[in-house]
């Protein structure tokens, strides 16, 4: 069961990453983020050789651009702290959440042992804690609606800042 609702965070977590067709790389104070189409992404530490350590470099529709701008990339940066900050709070949430699956997994174990000496009344716990177990799946669904409504919000804000240097002059064609 555990394995399973690693599985669950685990897609949650990968397909939040699944929307848009753009390829970019965001660096910002020695970190960088990154997500790849097709795994067409260039090396992050050369891109940065070329254009230092903060900046956007996206590559979409067949063409390639560079965000250099400061008043561009605090955009950029809010964005990725706010996701940043939602994505705390549902960690705090889903570790609460995982706590309560360990809970639950102990006592579908001792149910296990239980069950040649008191079959009726193990499986009516059984039944309880299976219960139990679907509330918690369904406030994990919950988390995993929540994550990628949080994820499109922020592609799409960053689409709107993205299109916004691009159609104002301060993003550099590169390629």
């Amino acid at each position: 069961m555990r394995n399973s609702l690693l599985l669950l965070l685990f897609t949650v977590a990968t397909s939040a990453f699944a929307h848009g067709g753009m390829t970019w790389i965001y660096r910002h104070d020695g970190h960088t983020h990154m997500r790849s189409v097709n795994d067409h992404a260039p090396d992050p530490k050369e891109v940065a050789r070329e254009y230092g350590d903060e900046f956007v470099w996206l590559a979409r529709g067949g063409q390639t651009h560079v965000i250099l701008d400061r008043t561009v990339l605090a955009r950029v940066e809010e964005v990725f702290a706010e996701r940043d900050q939602h994505t705390e709070r549902l960690d705090a949430v889903n570790e609460r959440l995982e706590q309560r699956v360990e809970e639950l997994e102990e006592i579908t174990d001792e149910l296990d042992d239980a069950v040649e000496d008191a079959r009726e009344s193990v499986e009516e716990r059984m039944r309880a804690a299976e219960e139990r177990m679907r509330e918690v799946e369904r406030e994990m669904r919950e988390i995993e609606r929540d994550m990628r409504a949080a994820e499109s919000e922020s592609n799409h804000r960053l689409m709107e800042i993205v299109e916004s240097a691009i159609a104002s002059g301060k993003a550099r064609r590169v390629d």
